[in-house]
């Protein structure tokens, strides 16, 4: 085929595909709280005025680099009895202990779950953000940076 030798998709690929499809919505509400907290820090902070692009770009950051800034409060763990009911999700979004290396797997499945969301999600998140963060702090949308 086009990709290449063998057996295409390897069992790692494979465990990474669907990890990051089980955790898709719980990186969507995380990602959504991390958000709506910095921008909100931001805005009540003064420190800057609060657009739809200043959350897309925060959102974006969230599933960049060697280690995605949501890995340092999230982990990717086994669901508690996914085995038992192999229809549900085998992975879940959990605190991390502090005591967890992060692995391959995880970050992998985790920058997948979270640049999936991040395009599909992105033009909503950043506008119900914007919303939330405006209704909070008050002030017109103009003095919020709204074009």
């Amino acid at each position: 085929g086009p990709g290449g030798g063998g057996t295409g998709m390897g069992r790692l690929d494979r465990a990474i595909l669907e990890a990051a499809a089980d955790i898709r919505c719980d990186v969507c509400h995380a990602l959504a709280r991390e958000v709506f907290m910095q921008s909100s820090e931001a805005t009540r902070g003064g420190v800057q005025d609060v657009t739809e692009e200043s959350i897309f770009a925060r959102s974006h950051r969230q599933c960049q680099g060697q280690v995605p800034p949501l890995l340092h409060r999230y982990s990717v763990v086994p669901r508690p009895g996914a085995d038992a009911d192999a229809a549900r999700a085998k992975f879940v979004l959990g605190e991390r202990d502090g005591q967890t290396t992060l692995t391959n797997f995880e970050a992998s499945s985790f920058k997948k779950a979270c640049t999936a969301v991040v395009q599909e999600v992105d033009d909503t998140l950043a506008e119900r953000t914007y919303v939330a963060v405006k209704e909070r702090w008050g002030g017109d949308a103009k003095s919020l940076g709204r074009k």
